[in-house]
Parts: C-alpha cells; sequence; structure tokens
C-alpha cells in the first residue's frame, strides 16, 4: 500500500458485498459469456493479474456500466452559443465522466457568426471558463471532475489559452493542452529566431511556470482513426491516453506487471494467457456501456474501441532489479509492448472470426492506474506502482530524458496513446523544459506533459499526474484515480 494514501473499497464494492472475491465472482459473472471465460476472469482478478477499470469493478451486474471518459464535440450553435454541446457535457459531468474536448472549431473572441443577427464568438478561453464553471455545478462530494481541452498552436487566442493556468483559481476543471502538427516542430527547431521557435519557447515558460499546458503531437495519433474516410482525431481523454472520435467513450482495464515477474525473468506464456482473457472481457464491457447520451452509446457500440494498459511496471522492474529508465528497461519495455499488442491483436481476431465485425483501430493503450493499481496492492501486500510511471520516490530523482525514453518506448508498439508526466525537480528551468518539448517530439512520442515540482504551490501525494496537462483538483495518484475511475 502506497504510505499515506487510504483505499476505499466502497468504490469498487457493491451493497452487500465485503470482500475482495465477492466483487470478483459479481464482475466475472457478468462479463464471462460462458462458464469457462467467468472461471478465467475470476481467476485472473482474484491473483491481481488484470483488472477492469474501476467503473466495470464496481457497476458490473448493475444495468449498465459507465464509461471512465468521452470524447464531445465543441461547436457554436446557429445562435452563436456552446449551449448544444455544453449540455451533452455536463449531462455525462453529472455522472462524473470525463469528457476530452477541442476547442478549435470556435473562432476568436469578436468574430461575427451571424451577419443577420449581429451575434459574435464568445472566442475558446471566455468559452472554457464558463465550461469549468458549468462544471462545478454538477461536481460530487465525493469526486473531483477532471476534463481535457485542446487547442490548436494556430488558433489566434493560443497565448490567452496557454497562460490561463497561472491563476490557479480559474479553469479548475481542465487539463490544458496545445496541438501541434509536425511542421510546427520542425519550423521551430529549424529556427531559433522565427515564429514557431518563439511560440513553442512561451508554451514551455508556461508549462515551467503551471505545469501546463501539455502538448499534442496530433498528426502522429491519427493511426488510431476508425476509418480513414473519418475526420482527423482532435481531442482525447483527460488523461491523455485515449484519442477517440467525436462521441466514443473508453474502456479500461490493466494487467499487472509485477505478477508476470519470477526470479530474473518474466513468465510470458501466463502474461500470454492473461491479455487474451482481458481482451475478451473488455471487448464484453463494450456492449454493456451506457452513458445519458445516446450518440456517445451508439458510437462506443459501434466502434468497440478497448483500451488495455498495464500498472506495476516500476515494481516489475524493482523485482527485477532493473533500473528505470536504463538501457535494459527500455528494451524489455519495447519487448514487452511488442509482445501484448501481437496477442491482444491475435485475440481480437478471434473474438470476431465469423462476423461481419471488424476490429477495433486500437486496442493498447497505457492510462494512470491510481485506483486499482491500489487495489492490487491491497491485494498482493505490497506496493504496486500506477501506470509506466516511476515511483513517487523517485520520480524527481530519474533524469526527465529518461522518462521521455521510457514514454518513448512502450509508445513504439502501443496502440494509442501513453499517460505519463516528466517529473522534474524545482531547480529545473524554462529551457529545460523547452529540451523536454524538443526530445519528446524526436523520440515520436504523442504527447508531453511536465510536472516541476512546487510549481502548483505544493508537491502532491504522488506525482504520477497525467499524459496531456493536469486540472488543480486531480493533483496526485489518488485524486486522479478518484477522477476518472480507474
Amino acid at each position: 500500500m502506497r504510505q499515506g494514501v487510504e483505499l476505499k473499497m466502497e468504490r469498487f464494492l457493491q451493497d452487500g458485498e465485503r470482500t475482495v472475491e465477492q466483487m470478483a465472482n459479481r464482475v466475472s459473472s457478468a462479463i464471462g459469456i460462458d462458464g469457462r471465460e467467468r472461471a478465467a476472469l475470476f481467476r485472473e482478478m482474484t491473483a491481481a493479474r488484470f483488472l477492469p477499470a474501476g467503473r466495470t469493478l464496481k457497476f458490473a451486474g448493475a444495468d449498465s456500466i459507465p464509461p471512465n471518459c468521452a470524447v464531445l464535440p465543441m461547436n457554436l450553435d446557429d445562435d452563436g452559443t456552446l449551449a448544444r454541446d455544453t449540455s451533452r457535457m455536463m449531462r455525462l459531468s453529472a455522472r462524473t465522466i470525463g469528457v476530452g474536448i477541442d476547442l478549435g472549431n470556435i473562432p476568436a473572441k469578436g468574430c461575427p457568426v451571424s451577419q443577420r443577427w449581429g451575434l459574435v464568438s464568445p472566442g475558446p478561453v471566455d468559452s472554457l471558463r464558463s465550461l469549468s464553471m458549468m462544471m462545478d455545478t454538477v461536481s460530487h462530494w465525493h469526486r473531483s471532475h477532471g476534463h481535457m481541452a485542446i487547442l490548436p498552436v494556430d488558433h489566434p487566442e493560443i497565448e490567452d489559452f496557454a497562460r490561463l493556468k497561472r491563476d490557479p483559481l480559474i479553469v479548475t476543471n481542465f487539463n490544458l493542452s496545445v496541438a501541434v502538427r509536425s511542421e510546427f516542430m520542425e519550423c521551430a527547431m529549424r529556427d531559433d529566431g522565427g515564429r514557431e521557435a518563439k511560440l513553442l519557447r512561451f508554451l514551455a515558460e508556461c508549462a515551467h511556470a503551471c505545469a501546463e499546458p501539455g502538448l499534442v503531437f496530433i498528426d502522429r495519433v491519427q493511426t488510431a482513426k476508425w476509418r480513414e474516410s473519418m475526420p482527423d482525431l482532435s481531442a482525447c481523454v483527460p488523461c491523455g491516453e485515449q484519442f477517440m472520435h467525436e462521441y466514443e467513450s473508453c474502456n479500461l482495464g490493466a494487467i499487472n506487471l509485477y505478477a508476470f515477474v519470477e526470479g530474473d525473468s518474466i513468465l510470458w506464456e501466463d502474461l500470454a494467457d492473461t491479455v487474451r482473457v482481458a481482451v475478451r472481457a473488455l471487448r464484453r464491457v463494450c456492449g454493456m456501456l451506457y452513458a445519458p447520451d445516446e450518440d456517445v452509446v451508439s458510437m462506443s457500440r459501434r466502434i468497440g474501441r478497448v483500451g488495455l494498459g498495464i500498472m506495476g511496471w516500476a515494481s516489475a522492474l524493482e523485482r527485477l532489479k532493473l533500473e528505470y529508465g536504463g538501457s535494459e528497461s527500455l528494451a524489455l519495455a519495447e519487448e514487452i509492448g511488442l509482445y501484448m499488442g501481437r496477442i491482444a491483436r491475435d485475440e481480437i481476431r478471434k473474438c470476431h472470426s465469423g462476423t461481419t465485425r471488424s476490429d477495433p483501430p486500437t486496442i493498447t493503450c497505457i492510462a494512470p492506474t491510481g485506483g486499482i493499481s491500489l487495489l492490487a496492492s491491497h491485494m498482493l501486500g505490497t506496493e504496486i506502482s500506477s501506470g509506466v510511471e516511476p515511483y513517487f520516490r523517485e520520480s524527481t530523482t530519474i533524469s526527465a530524458r529518461k522518462h521521455i525514453d521510457m514514454q518513448s518506448a512502450w509508445q513504439k508498439h502501443v496502440d494509442n496513446s501513453i499517460s505519463k508526466t516528466v517529473n522534474m525537480a524545482s531547480s529545473a528551468t524554462a529551457e529545460d523544459v523547452l529540451d523536454c518539448f524538443i526530445y519528446a517530439y524526436e523520440r515520436q512520442c504523442r504527447g508531453i506533459t511536465v510536472y516541476r515540482d512546487g510549481s502548483r504551490g505544493h508537491s502532491p501525494i504522488a506525482i504520477s499526474r497525467c499524459g496531456m496537462g493536469c486540472a488543480d483538483a486531480r493533483s496526485g495518484e489518488e485524486a486522479h484515480g478518484e477522477s476518472v475511475g480507474l
């Protein structure tokens, strides 16, 4: 168990349940299609080798399972307001579903949107301030909200957007990220005195000051598109691990790598068996997801995207006596990622054999696992680290480039994206942050977030924050897990 972090079992148990075994029996009975599947899933869960997301653990066996997060559109209505899409977002937020939005379709403040009625755009920055305040009206005493807002780097309001988090009292319900394309990064790196270089440096200064915004290398995430004919992906879930089409929701689960270490080696065959069980379980959950929006339900079930990830990576490395970020750990990350991806893709094809259903566009991603890694820690009696992050006690002692090397190693064979934060000492400079931005781009990452110790005025209980910037309401691993249900 993590020091100073309390596991709240009620977040996973239904009325009348007292033990993990009771929970696992309910979940496996609801998800497994036959006795063999139910027994296999029960076995994997009670051994803490695989755990679905907290929402699935809590609600499987009830009428439906709410998703962790979704992506929604955010466009002006004919009357120049955001009433339609804001209403959708509030309905999902009221069910504690995190929402990712792209603000790029909102024209700059004052731009005409209706010549006939003389209406002008409120602009994305003022709109985001209003959205964040609205989210406060649907907050729950037991759960903080976390959403994601992305703005393209070429939007006229990009500088105002980037400096929003310098005031810690506004936009507290959103993580902020800036979408940049390769052309922008290449120009910024080639011409140190050019417009792109100056803007990238400004973004680094903002991130140095308050840990936001993060960067999204948006052209690299298009491999997650369902079909080439679909519009480009422009938004992701609040922690950055899943880029999805508008109206999609995510269905997550994680394999505990610590459980597959024996001596100085990985139990590869056991890992393969667990991956197959996990893929089948997550695929089944897709048909059980429900959100208070018909478009979200329809799109989510139609595409059937799943997000199989990992937890316990730092714990596994400690057990193997390997340095986090060292060459051996990077090589192992690539090997495991390739192996899990191949087995997962093979299993999903078996699931769809003989049907007309196409495979989901992405199967693997790496999300933060605040809640379920705490549960695994409780079950195994030892600390299980969250997601792909190092232990908190080590996070700022590892060089920024080693953090990025680890993210890059996993990204090579992960279908979607990775929730990862580059933790930096308080003495880090804006130039150090700029170096992280450029190095992450060079290492083929899909996004980058930095957190400089003390830049939020305090050190969170655990700085394993999120992949693309973190809302103030969700500082720390446990708060993070609370906000997204993992």
